[in-house]
């Protein structure tokens, strides 16, 4: 961020912030969240690269506990830097795809659909076109708290920003998922200029 106008800096030594995240319980209350079936899409950007530091718990959909045993959860992968969708069910946990449609740097999408003890599907990208669909192999039960930036841990954090997140009661098709991802809408159009020739 920016300082304001004739703002000063802090005199003394170098402070560290600390990782910061977001907690709401009572999930399972919410008029907008719904345990059976659902669509959950997160804006982000992420800003590591390949390599860096983990960039695991953008959003996660939960039951107690640090690393919750029943859980939907979207995350950024630290190794391939690609799109993870999680979902766990009494602690068996089925990885949904590791798609490629995250660019560092720069605003995407990531989403998913769930229907609980079915199958969950998940998209990356602007266009909600990458997309992977698992069967899920034990029902979720308990989801009460929603976290955001990370694990109720206070570990493995987004190393990004998150600008948006959606959740519905249904489970949208893909089809009807992609309007709310980023790139559909006027405003986030984007544009490359393409050389060729030769020694490019």
């Amino acid at each position: 961020g920016q300082r304001p106008p004739n703002a000063s800096c802090p005199a003394g030594a170098t402070a560290t912030r600390q990782k910061q995240f977001t907690q709401m319980t009572g999930l399972d209350t919410a008029a907008w969240f719904n345990v059976s079936q659902g669509t959950i899409i997160a804006e982000c950007t992420p800003t590591c690269a390949t390599g860096q530091a983990s960039v695991a718990g953008l959003c996660v959909a939960g039951s107690t506990g640090s690393f919750p045993t029943d859980a939907y959860y979207l995350q950024t992968n630290n190794s391939s830097n690609a799109a993870n969708a999680f979902v766990k069910g009494n602690n068996v946990a089925n990885n949904i795809s590791t798609l490629t449609g995250v660019l560092t740097g720069r605003k995407t999408s990531l989403g998913m659909t769930y229907r609980n003890g079915i199958d969950v599907s998940c998209f990356a990208g602007p266009m909600a076109t990458q997309n992977s669909t698992v069967a899920m192999t034990n029902t979720a039960t308990g989801i009460v708290n929603l976290t955001v930036g990370c694990f109720a841990a206070n570990s493995l954090h987004f190393n990004g920003w998150i600008s948006k997140i959606i959740f519905f009661k249904k489970a949208l098709t893909l089809k009807k998922a992609a309007p709310f991802a980023i790139a559909t809408r006027t405003g986030h159009t984007e544009r490359g200029i393409i050389c060729g020739g030769q020694s490019n």
